[in-house]
């Protein structure tokens, strides 16, 4: 005897491949006893669904940032752009070493966004000498000393003082008074 066959027990369109972003999908019917493909239909690509631009990597002073455009779903990077670098934020210079009256000193002025620092030299002030000072006299037959100090740092520079001019003794005859056996003369 001939059994007829009993056809097949349809699964219904089943999820066999999910779509992505970027590829499409398939969904398929089957035979639940014996497995045959019994129809197909294709699922579409989902296509990417943007972030829009996020700030990736922020700009420095001397260094460009980044923005990317992500896709939510994947990871796929959908689009950079970049993000000019600041430059430097530098304030205002402050003496770092103050100059003295032979050595310069320094200014420096730090960047408020990275801490970056640039110098700037500070002359040297000079000497700031006051009036002579004589320390000792000078005579006939001797020099004299006199000197000058620096009142920001106490630095002498000295001077000989030359001797003073020998006096000469000016002899003038005057009359004349011999003297006497009673009476001096002169």
């Amino acid at each position: 005897e001939v059994i007829p066959a009993t056809g097949h027990t349809e699964s219904g369109m089943v999820e066999v491949t999910a779509a992505t972003c970027e590829k499409d999908g398939l969904k398929q019917n089957t035979c639940t006893e014996c497995g045959t493909v019994l129809g197909s239909e294709t699922i579409p690509a989902t296509g990417h669904t943007e972030s829009g631009m996020i700030e990736v990597t922020p700009a420095g002073c001397e260094s460009n940032g980044l923005k990317q455009n992500t896709c939510t779903e994947c990871g796929t990077v959908l689009g950079t752009e970049t993000i000019p670098a600041t430059g430097h934020n530098y304030g205002g210079f402050v003496t770092t070493v103050e100059p003295g009256c032979e050595e310069d000193g320094v200014e420096t002025s730090t960047c408020a966004n990275c801490g970056d620092t640039i110098e700037r030299s500070i002359p040297a002030t000079g000497h700031n000498y006051g009036d002579w000072i004589v320390e000792e006299e000078p005579t006939e037959d001797s020099e004299g000393l006199k000197y000058k100090e620096c009142a920001n740092c106490g630095n002498r520079i000295t001077e000989d003082i030359p001797p003073i001019e020998q006096h000469v003794h000016d002899y003038a005859e005057t009359d004349r008074v011999e003297s006497t056996c009673t009476a001096a003369g002169y």
